[in-house]
């Protein structure tokens, strides 16, 4: 279904940038506890794995992923990590931040894919009922799931682009 240009000025407008503003107060008025967050879970094992290797080979090197997961290709944790640990050190208190502005990213991402087709509020209810369900307070509180949340951006990312590409091609 082509979406018209009206619809397509709607994700370029003012507003957004205050709705993005307001999903970035909520998300760390919601979660800002997580800043105080230490190693959890697997954090310590993705963080020596994306130390241990070069980016390349987290996702070309059979031998250097299968030590993080013999049963799953994860590369974008590693490499996630790796950006984390050269951008901020070993601080994990930048690593949530990290993790933070990610699901703020997805939380906006959902609300514009949404605004393609309601108004302003309905959307703008539909994503932040996103950012408060139980799985985002989940997510602000695993470093590991962080790749789930890239992955989402991308994905969004490319619906967006999908969505403003003419009916003619």
């Amino acid at each position: 279904m082509p979406i018209s240009i009206k619809r397509m000025k709607i994700l370029s407008n003012k507003t957004n940038l205050w709705v993005f503003l307001f999903f970035l107060l909520t998300c760390f008025s919601l979660y800002q506890y997580s800043l105080g967050f230490w190693w959890a879970w697997d954090d310590t094992q993705i963080l020596k794995h994306a130390l241990s290797y070069q980016p390349w080979q987290y996702f070309f090197s059979p031998e250097s992923w299968q030590i993080l997961s013999s049963a799953n290709l994860t590369p974008w944790v590693s490499f996630s990590f790796a950006i984390d640990a050269y951008l901020f050190g070993h601080t994990p208190a930048a690593f949530y931040g990290h993790q933070l502005l990610a699901l703020v990213l997805v939380v906006y991402l959902s609300y514009a894919l949404l605004r393609l087709y309601t108004g302003l509020y309905p959307a703008l209810f539909g994503s932040l009922l996103f950012l408060c369900a139980p799985a985002s307070v989940a997510i602000s509180q695993q470093l590991m799931i962080r790749h789930y949340l890239e992955g989402l951006i991308i994905f969004y990312c490319g619906l967006v682009c999908l969505y403003h590409v003419p009916a003619s091609c």
